[in-house]
């Protein structure tokens, strides 16, 4: 009797006490954590690693855009080179051979901006829009599988858990015929085999209990594995609002193929990369048409052993040549002026070598190996295969959304069904029962009863959270994932 009472207590403690209660305390004093499907789904997209991955590319094509777009701006870059020479070398100054050391410095500053290009910039700023914007409904279509994913892991876990609810009711049922049982055993007035077999299925209850909270700990390992979150056995799941079956909005499925293909992230995906490899074969053949460009620079320079010469007084001395006179040779002289050197000023020179160049470049591609007629056929080949891949993805969409509409609708009737297979096994159970306790039937039809009525139960259990899962399903390619 005492181990009835206990049951009794188990049972009504984890029926009663619902999904979506907040209860703050547990009979053995830890904080009991309670997770609603918002949450989880939040949790999931905030940490999970497929979805960090696609944000991140997503996140590297939009950088490659706004790089295509800077490139049309003028390429600037400076110049600044030192150097120490000794021994033989050409003087920077004068372009003279010397055999000394000295110091050598070069500055300059040069720019250069494409006007014409075959129009290959402006393709490319296109194609890096559109590999961006493909890549943002890469990410909503990783957030979204994640989502569904949750949902089914969520669902999963309270399917669990409401069948445990269905195993406790059916150890309940079974302890109190369990113990009606025992007590008229000891006085002998009850059949053996009944008894015996009700023990055996007391058992056979009590095992089940075991063997669905070890499927409950893995539907759990499961969602926390999604969420990319450290394992909590003891979290509570809500549950979810109530579905009602009537208020579904009764579409045709060519009316949700068409819906769906405005805005579903898989198809817009498709057909953006696909507008984006034509616009990479008109990048490709730019190479094919010539190129005009712009470039302009400055640049000055200095040398350690660049000099300049200063006349001196004017000075009259022998040459060393001389004339004949009669018997006498007389001396020639001439007049010279005395020079002196000096360094020329670090400043002096940078501001006596300043230059500037302007040039205007048209590159005319004549021959290069047929290089770029290859790339243009590669990205044509490509273009071929994205459009192959749209078709495809438009063809599977048409083909998953007709198969999730009639999921849905069978799992919508199995669901109604399976509430009348219900309704006739409880009222058999009921009168079985009623049999048994006035002796009118054995054992073994009883259990038979329970059974049906047990199976049919957990039956109706899955069949419910099987049409909310698939009604998400069809609701996503709707437009409308509730949570």
């Amino acid at each position: 009797m005492k181990k009835l009472v206990f049951i009794i207590c188990v049972v009504a403690c984890w029926v009663g006490k619902g999904f979506g209660q907040v209860d703050t305390a547990r009979t053995d004093s830890s904080q009991l954590q309670y997770l609603s499907l918002e949450a989880c789904v939040e949790t999931a997209l905030q940490n999970n690693m497929d979805i960090k991955t696609a944000k991140t590319n997503a996140a590297i094509a939009g950088v490659y855009h706004n790089q295509a777009k800077l490139e049309q701006l003028p390429s600037v870059s400076g110049y600044i080179g030192h150097g120490l020479n000794s021994g033989r070398s050409i003087n920077p100054s004068d372009n003279s051979y010397i055999s000394q050391s000295f110091t050598s410095a070069n500055y300059s500053l040069s720019a250069s901006l494409s006007l014409w290009n075959g129009f290959k910039l402006r393709n490319y700023i296109r194609k890096t829009k559109l590999d961006a914007e493909a890549g943002t409904w890469d990410a909503q279509q990783s957030k979204d599988a994640i989502t569904i994913q949750v949902i089914a892991a969520y669902l999963e876990v309270l399917n669990q858990q409401e069948i445990l609810n269905n195993y406790y009711r059916q150890l309940l049922s079974s302890q109190v015929q369990y113990n009606r049982l025992d007590t008229l055993n000891e006085s002998g007035a009850a059949n053996p085999d009944d008894f015996y077999d009700m023990k055996g299925q007391l058992s056979s209850s009590e095992l089940a209990i075991i063997d669905q909270k070890n499927i409950i700990k893995s539907a759990k390992i499961t969602l926390f594995q999604l969420m990319n979150q450290p394992l909590n056995l003891d979290v509570v799941l809500k549950e979810p609002k109530t579905m009602d079956v009537k208020s579904a909005e009764n579409q045709s499925i060519d009316a949700i193929y068409k819906g769906a293909l405005t805005y579903l992230p898989s198809v817009k995906s498709a057909q953006l990369k696909f507008l984006s490899a034509g616009k990479n074969v008109a990048v490709e053949k730019a190479d094919l048409y010539p190129s005009l460009s712009l470039n302009g620079g400055i640049g000055t320079a200095f040398s350690s052993a660049a000099t300049r010469s200063i006349a001196g007084e004017s000075i009259t001395q022998e040459n060393g040549n001389y004339v004949i006179s009669g018997s006498e040779k007389l001396p020639v002289y001439t007049n010279t002026t005395a020079m002196s050197y000096r360094d020329i000023p670090y400043w002096n020179q940078l501001k006596n070598n300043y230059g500037t160049n302007l040039n205007l470049t048209l590159n005319i591609p004549i021959f290069n190996g047929s290089q770029a007629r290859s790339d243009v056929k590669v990205a044509k080949l490509q273009q071929d295969l994205a459009k192959d891949q749209l078709s495809t993805t438009q063809t599977d969409l048409k083909n998953t959304i007709s198969k999730a509409y009639f999921d849905q609708q069978t799992a919508l009737n199995a669901w109604l069904k399976q509430q009348d297979q219900v309704a006739a096994y409880k009222e058999y159970f009921r009168i079985s029962e009623v049999k048994f306790n006035t002796g009118a039937i054995n054992s073994a039809e009883y259990l038979i009863a329970k059974t049906k009525y047990s199976q049919a139960e957990n039956a109706l259990i899955v069949a419910k959270y099987n049409y909310i899962f698939k009604t998400k399903i069809l609701s996503y390619y709707k437009g409308a994932l509730s949570l």
